[in-house]
């Protein structure tokens, strides 16, 4: 006869870990006065001071004034066993700089890239100006057309949509396109792939720039991008990277990152 036992606490690697760590620590959070923002529920920010905390499974970045900052992170310390680590450097996997005379926070991913062009061994090859050859139509796999192994252009994709959704939006175009023919890629897809990894091999030091002096120019210059057409968009998103990665927010004066 089997016999089942009633678990009274949650343990890593068990299916319902996540659903109880989550639940302790929003009890925490909302007895501080954190509300759950609507636009990420893992950003919890306060309507009464300037202070949020982003928090990834057992990962918090905080950020706001440094009494806030000091007065949750102490409130944290006396509910949970926690370490400092102080002034952010690398968060789940990005690594974050503090220009504090240009008030800016600059967000990059150069271990990252260097560590996937070593994987797919492309780490010594020759660089290109355009992610995507935007003369060449794609189409689906037809009957005949020589495939390649999709297994391994799924990670490639993968690989190229972790950095695009952390430091690089200049890859969200060909990211996307490519990862629609992730199925059954045949030689053409393979070799486009393979030319964004050359874009990325030549564009591996860009730097996404946060906060800042800068007016709102930045932005006007995205959204005339939106205006033209996807042939142009592709020429001016390398050729005016520098610009446009610079994003009209204000870095927050204070942002410490903590381990739970």
């Amino acid at each position: 006869m089997a016999r089942y036992g009633n678990l009274n606490k949650a343990l890593y690697g068990l299916k319902q870990a996540p659903r109880a760590w989550y639940l302790m620590l929003k009890e925490a959070l909302q007895k501080f006065g954190l509300e759950s923002s609507s636009a990420d529920g893992c950003l919890w920010v306060s309507k009464t001071a300037k202070l949020a905390i982003l928090v990834i499974v057992d990962d918090m970045a905080v950020a706001g004034d440094a009494g806030a900052v000091e007065a949750v992170i102490s409130y944290l310390e006396n509910t949970f066993k926690m370490k400092r680590l102080g002034d952010i450097g690398t968060f789940v996997g990005l690594n974050c700089e503090r220009d504090r005379a240009q008030r800016q926070m600059i967000v990059h991913q150069h271990r990252y890239t260097t560590a996937i062009l070593k994987r797919f061994n492309l780490d010594n090859c020759r660089p290109v100006t355009q992610p995507i050859d935007v003369s060449v139509k794609f189409h689906k796999a037809m009957e005949g057309e020589e495939r390649v192994d999709p297994a391994k252009y799924q990670s490639m994709i993968g690989s190229v949509m972790f950095l695009m959704l952390g430091s690089r939006p200049d890859l969200a175009y060909g990211c996307g396109l490519l990862a629609r023919y992730s199925k059954e890629p045949t030689v053409a897809h393979a070799k486009a792939l393979e030319r964004m990894f050359r874009y990325i091999q030549g564009t591996k030091d860009f730097k996404l720039h946060l906060g800042g002096n800068e007016d709102l120019s930045v932005l006007r210059t995205q959204h005339s991008l939106m205006m033209k057409t996807r042939q142009e968009v592709q020429q001016d998103i390398s050729t005016t990277w520098h610009r446009s990665s610079s994003v009209a927010v204000k870095a927050a004066s204070n942002c410490l990152h903590v381990y739970v």
